[in-house]
């Protein structure tokens, strides 16, 4: 069995595919398979791909119409063998000790996942360590679920994405755990992140930049995001929906409120960092209102002790609570109006 499958999806990046799958084929650690999956590119990825192969027995290579990136690395999760899990973006690419590293920790520690920190490279300049990580192992049931979140997860200690990871491919399996489509949700790293956590007992962390992740112009990250605020309820409704059928619903339901508020936030302030008017955001919150479990958690945020348990957590004034509780009162009786005007001039005043 390979200590650690490594999923790479292709779609046009025959410019920058050689880069990433060097990087991940001269690992320290050997013992590794390299899942190309070409997701119906268009350009010479597949015939790059099947190069690779002709010259490295411990690469595969799978050929699929194009379905996206969530599809395209649950086809790689379809056929890994590997005892981890670990995706790398084409366009991206990892120090040479990485993988022999954080394997490491996670079979010292026992750890069902282990998390490096990561480099942000622009064409001009560099943002080294990204992430606030410390060297530490975090014990899941020592500590509890919404312990992790207020600690790690809402202070963006660990990130949301997947490639600065590996996964112990058993919890996977035994949980159903894939990605869900991008359209649906946009963030389909996050949602598996938390459909993983939720699932875990033990954490690695190392504070070592292992990962590099290139910003380019054209990829996923840098183009406008209309849909963003309903995707993001969309990513809510799932992740509710898999903590119940998974039974965690008694554990962490009084931290969705909270959640849904993360979520909700981040996806309006994107909105507007965009350039949208009072008018068109209002319309865009009406529209995610829709959401299945929407007025139900702002009601909660409204009335909820866990409010005032994550104003206190999160370093919360007593006026910052009640305006809170207003903000989720507002959102439960659909005043989107009032809302949108609301957040529009706090990110003005924020912003300039």
């Amino acid at each position: 069995m390979p200590k650690i499958s490594v999923i790479i999806p292709l779609y046009n990046v025959e410019k920058y595919m050689g880069k990433c799958i060097d990087s991940v084929l001269n690992q320290t650690l050997v013992e590794i398979e390299v899942i190309l999956v070409n997701d119906g590119s268009p350009d010479k990825c597949g015939d790059i791909a099947e190069e690779y192969k002709k010259n490295n027995d411990r690469i595969k290579v799978i050929h699929k119409e194009n379905g996206g990136l969530s599809s395209a690395r649950n086809a790689g999760l379809d056929i890994a063998t590997g005892e981890f899990i670990a995706f790398v973006d084409s366009d991206d690419w990892i120090e040479p000790n990485m993988f022999e590293t954080m394997y490491q920790k996670a079979i010292d520690t026992d750890a069902d996942i282990s998390i490096c920190n990561y480099n942000k490279i622009f064409d001009e300049h560099l943002e080294k360590n990204f992430l606030r990580i410390t060297e530490e192992v975090i014990d899941i049931k020592e500590i509890g679920l919404i312990e992790y979140f207020y600690r790690y997860y809402f202070n963006y200690i660990h990130g949301d994405e997947a490639c600065n990871k590996i996964f112990k491919r058993s919890i996977i399996e035994k949980n159903l755990i894939r990605f869900e489509r991008n359209s649906d949700i946009f963030s389909e790293d996050k949602l598996f992140n938390l459909y993983f956590i939720i699932n875990t007992e033990k954490i690695t962390t190392t504070n070592e930049s292992f990962y590099n992740y290139f910003q380019r112009e054209g990829s996923l990250m840098n183009v406008p995001k209309p849909k963003l605020i309903k995707q993001y309820m969309n990513l809510m409704d799932k992740f509710l929906i898999y903590s119940r059928k998974n039974n965690k619903d008694k554990e962490i339901s009084s931290l969705y409120p909270v959640i849904l508020l993360e979520l909700l936030n981040s996806s309006i302030y994107y909105q507007l960092k965009t350039g949208v008017n009072p008018k068109q955001l209002k319309n865009l919150i009406k529209e995610a209102a829709k959401s299945k479990n929407y007025k139900t958690l702002m009601f909660q945020l409204f009335i909820g002790k866990k409010t005032t348990q994550f104003c206190k957590r999160t370093n919360k004034r007593i006026d910052k609570q009640i305006k809170l509780r207003i903000y989720g009162l507002l959102h439960y009786l659909g005043l989107y109006r009032i809302i949108s005007i609301i957040m529009y001039n706090t990110f003005k005043r924020i912003s300039y």
